[in-house]
């Protein structure tokens, strides 16, 4: 007998809601779970201490990845199969992972995470000249907190030099990140604010917007949205999860690469800040160029793919 998905009889706002209720169930269970990988390899008493000033053992952050990673396939990764289990009687046509990804799209997809760089180091410059009002400088400094913050954890993760090291972040870092975020972000609530809005666009900026939101870092709100937004646009145009996944994956997976070229003394620092500061106009117009032509080939391609697969059906 045919099983009836259950959120078959709720409209987009009602699935929304019960989404945002799994997700934060499973937060809590993230919680917990982190907590209990803490109280395994570091004692019951580490819980409640600063593990933020102990950063330079290695003990500490390897709990701490490890942590992350259970924290990050529960939180993410769960919520997501969840739904789709009570949304479809297909999880893996639910999620758009049962396509298969054009070859052209793929090598575009990975010149393209190189090109937007520049773009990306640009307007992460002009959005860390945002100031808020004074009324709001509890807010403000409350924001610089929690950037300075993450800013601590990320670089005390990208500071071991180790082929073992640079494998464990790529994962930590990257490929959970991008497996666990696109079937959350993309998977569910993109497609959720299609049904919602009935546009495309609409919904593609809403979850880049909430997408970047989430990760609590103010200052790199407007790149990341924008990412968000091109991983959107590259899930809609494809109609699989796989591209975006793929250009999230090189995108996070390269920041840890050069991280760790950069710490053995292969690559200079100056790599990072390429597309920022002055003189750099010719860069960053030129990254937008090839960008904008590298999104239009790939937009052409799954153009053509959707048309011949209309043609033969």
């Amino acid at each position: 007998m045919d099983r009836t998905p259950i959120l078959e009889k709720y409209n987009p706002l009602g699935q929304l809601f019960i989404f945002i209720g799994l997700v934060l169930i499973s937060l809590a269970i993230g919680v917990m779970l982190s907590a209990g990988v803490i109280a395994v390899m570091m004692g019951a008493e580490a819980i409640g201490s600063n593990v933020m000033s102990d950063l330079g053992n290695p003990n500490v952050l390897a709990t701490l990845k490890i942590s992350q990673l259970v924290a990050s396939i529960t939180i993410f990764i769960l919520p997501a199969l969840l739904f789709a289990c009570l949304a479809s009687r297909d999880v893996f046509s639910s999620l758009s992972i049962n396509k298969k990804v054009n070859s052209r799209s793929i090598i575009l997809v990975v010149i393209l995470v190189i090109a937007v760089l520049p773009i990306v180091n640009f307007t992460q410059e002009i959005n860390q000249l945002m100031a808020l009002p004074d009324w709001l400088s509890g807010i403000e400094q409350w924001m610089k907190t929690q950037e300075e913050n993450s800013e601590v954890v990320v670089k005390a993760f990208l500071s071991s030099t180790g082929l073992l090291a640079l494998f464990g972040n790529l994962v930590v870092m990257a490929l959970i990140p991008a497996i666990g975020e696109e079937l959350c972000f993309r998977g569910v609530m993109q497609n959720i604010f299609g049904k919602m809005f009935q546009n495309p666009h609409i919904a593609i900026w809403v979850t880049a917007a909430i997408f970047s939101a989430i990760h609590m870092q103010f200052y790199g709100f407007l790149p990341r949205m924008l990412l968000g937004a091109m991983l959107g646009y590259l899930y809609h145009w494809s109609g699989s999860l796989w591209l975006a996944i793929l250009a999230h994956f090189l995108n996070n997976g390269f920041a840890v690469f050069m991280a760790y070229l950069i710490g053995i003394g292969s690559m200079s620092s100056d790599i990072e800040e390429i597309g920022a500061g002055e003189g750099m106009w010719i860069i960053v117009i030129s990254s937008m160029l090839i960008s904008g032509l590298l999104l239009f080939g790939i937009w052409k391609i799954e153009h053509l793919i959707k048309v011949e697969i209309t043609s033969v059906d």
